[in-house]
């Protein structure tokens, strides 16, 4: 899946990042 980084927030990332562990 892929996203633009540019204007999300680093908290957004990291809940990001957790759905995509979960994903996974």
């Amino acid at each position: 899946m892929t996203l633009c980084y540019c204007h999300i927030s680093r908290k957004q990332l990291i809940m990001l990042n957790k759905y995509v562990k979960l994903d996974e």
